[in-house]
């Protein structure tokens, strides 16, 4: 007959060999997490295409886990960016990688790509980043380095794609930002280009003064259309010609029924349609303003301040 004293003794050792169980299950979970980061990162390295693809099709839960995790500092993102591989690049984003993640150094994958002067990659990473991609592009690292800083370090160092610094200025880039570290004082993207050679400052001054004169152009536009309901009701010319040809037709509509409505004041049928038309209305007027702000950005495309440097 087994007595208490060895009842609990068993139980103890079963609980003791479960908790090993568990243990040993945890460690090679963790394991295989770490074996495919490893394999990832390998893969990426290398430049290997068809190796990385394959890791990220066959393990598409434990990917959407460790995807923006960093191995060695950086996520694979970086690594991917700093090998200036697109076609990785691009696979890793539509599995969820992050642009705007930062390494140990607190640089993003847009400091990355803005030193290794890669244009192509940027509008790549742009396009994960969106409405964020200013906030993006005016983040700096752990020494304050903006990714504006970056970008003129590629052009100092070797001459690399003068023409980010347009797209960087284009997407919202502050040039006014300075560095300020234990090492560097009031450093602006200016004092970095004159390391190099006065010129580059010079050209630099250039390039950033023609996209003031047009962003200064370009934001005159957008406050025009700033006007009231009433502006537009009471027929004012100068308001009425900044409207795209649909809203023109639907402020007639809305304007023929108002009439209909003074004349027949009991109607609610007519009352109906004239609320309708108000709800047409000032949905064109929506797109009237954002057709004029793509047109905007239509023309910012077509600065191209990096005319000025002269190769």
């Amino acid at each position: 007959m087994i007595n208490s004293k060895e009842k609990n003794l068993k139980k103890r050792k079963s609980g003791h060999l479960d908790s090993q169980i568990k243990s040993s299950n945890n460690k090679k979970m963790e394991t295989e997490e770490e074996q495919l980061k490893n394999s990832l990162f390998e893969a990426i390295k290398n430049d290997d295409i068809e190796k990385t693809k394959l890791l990220l099709e066959n393990n598409k839960e434990k990917i959407a886990e460790i995807i923006n995790q960093r191995i060695n500092e950086v996520t694979f993102l970086h690594l991917t960016v700093a090998n200036s591989n697109i076609e990785i690049a691009n696979l890793l984003l539509e599995n969820g990688a992050k642009p705007e993640s930062a390494d140990n150094n607190g640089d993003n994958c847009f400091h990355y790509s803005a030193k290794r002067g890669n244009l192509e990659i940027l509008k790549l990473l742009a396009e994960y980043t969106k409405n964020k991609t200013k906030d993006v592009v005016n983040a700096h690292n752990q020494l304050g380095w903006s990714v504006l800083h970056s970008a003129a370090t590629a052009v100092k160092d070797s001459d690399k794609n003068w023409a980010i610094i347009g797209w960087l200025l284009e997407q919202g880039a502050d040039y006014n930002y300075k560095v300020n570290n234990k090492f560097s004082e009031d450093l602006s993207v200016e004092n970095v280009l004159s390391q190099k050679d006065w010129s580059y400052a010079e050209n630099y001054r250039k390039i950033v003064e023609e996209f003031k004169k047009k962003e200064n152009e370009l934001n005159k536009r957008v406050p025009s259309l700033n006007f009231s309901f009433q502006d537009l009701t009471e027929g004012k010319e100068e308001v009425i010609s900044k409207l795209s040809e649909d809203a023109k037709k639907e402020l007639e509509n809305f304007l023929e029924i108002k009439e209909e409505v003074t004349k027949n004041p009991s109607s609610s049928f007519l009352k109906k349609q004239l609320e309708l038309s108000k709800e047409r209305l000032i949905k064109e007027i929506e797109k009237t303003k954002e057709e004029v702000q793509k047109s905007d950005l239509t023309a910012r495309l077509e600065i191209s301040p990096w005319k000025y440097f002269k190769y």
